[in-house]
């Protein structure tokens, strides 16, 4: 066990020095502002930085795109939840998967028995989008957006259109 607990120092240079020195190369590239921002706290569609400056996040972060950023529901749901039982694979039967797909495939249209093939990630869902693509057209091409983002899996990052993220390794993809 780590004899030195976890310390979180809000200054900015401490932060932007040990991102330099502990972060992959391809995270300390990876960053949309010319002058980078410590943000300290969310709420609902808002993020405060280091000196108490609000900005509406525009980017979603990842999770926090659909109810936003420490929503009360959430927050609680997450902690009731962490106190049973923090994660249970899909190898395992477990309700609460079991329900959300059931009234997800109650979303879709009718007259198809649809299914959901839960993810644990943005890019590993375009990940399987990709494959799910190719396999249903026999197509191996694919299009993306000039500046979008997919993620840092090795499919995902084939179709990222930012130029220091793209990786190559896929047949077919135009970014």
């Amino acid at each position: 066990m780590n004899e030195h607990p976890l310390h979180t120092d809000w200054n900015f240079d401490s932060t932007a020095a040990r991102r330099d020195q502990y972060y992959a190369a391809s995270l300390t590239r990876f960053t949309p502002f010319r002058d980078p921002i410590v943000f300290k706290k969310g709420q609902g569609q808002y993020l405060w930085d280091t000196d108490g400056r609000k900005y509406t996040d525009l980017l979603g972060m990842n999770v926090c795109i659909s109810v936003g950023h420490s929503h009360p529901r959430v927050v609680a749901a997450a902690m009731e939840q962490a106190q049973e039982l923090t994660h249970c694979t899909t190898m395992f039967y477990h309700p609460t998967p079991a329900h959300l797909a059931e009234e997800l495939a109650a979303t879709m249209p009718k007259g198809h028995d649809w299914v959901v093939h839960l993810t644990n990630s943005g890019s590993e869902a375009i990940d399987l989008a990709m494959t799910m693509a190719r396999t249903y057209t026999g197509n191996l091409d694919l299009l993306a957006l000039r500046t979008a983002y997919h993620g840092p899996t090795a499919a995902a990052q084939s179709i990222t259109g930012i130029a220091g993220w793209r990786h190559p390794g896929m047949p077919g993809n135009v970014a």
